[in-house]
């Protein structure tokens, strides 16, 4: 059994209620253009996201974004992961699914700040990602994630 943990980690629990321990996710999403460093930072070394004018790049996520929601699909054997800061990011995991929780590993990111919900349907192999600007995105998960629609909610009244 996975729990995800208020610091972005996951946390391993056997059925027997026994521990197995912590998994602390890598999710600085590199692009490898280095993109993912910022441009601007304190003197001490630490990002100064309260600065003004200093956009965080797409692909950043703080390490204190709490695990609010885990859906998982073990015939695609993928681990989508909610943070409480509204940004979703897909998980790989091995084909013995959550039970080697140290083999899961973040492959892609696919909401930053709008994501609220994200449920999969296993079977059609599609993700549905609510966001707060009421759009339903549709994600096909056959082919690398792909964003397929989107339906605004606000038209049908």
């Amino acid at each position: 059994m996975i729990v995800g943990l208020s610091d972005g980690s996951l946390y391993n629990i056997s059925w027997k209620g026994e521990f197995c321990g912590v998994v602390d996710l890598d999710i600085s999403l590199s692009d490898g253009s280095g993109a993912d460093k910022l441009s601007h930072s304190l003197d001490n070394g630490l990002p100064s996201n309260g600065a003004q004018g200093v956009s965080l790049p797409m692909n950043y996520i703080r390490k204190k974004s709490a695990i609010v929601h885990m859906e998982f699909s073990f015939s695609l054997r993928l681990l989508f992961l909610l943070f409480c800061d509204e940004q979703l990011v897909s998980c790989s995991a091995s084909k013995k699914g959550l039970k080697q929780a140290d083999l899961i590993k973040v492959e892609k990111k696919l909401a930053y700040g709008y994501a609220v919900c994200a449920p999969v349907a296993s079977e059609q192999q599609i993700l549905v990602v609510g966001t707060k600007r009421g759009d339903v995105e549709l994600y096909d998960l056959t082919d690398s994630a792909f964003l397929v629609r989107a339906v605004s909610l606000y038209d049908w009244g």
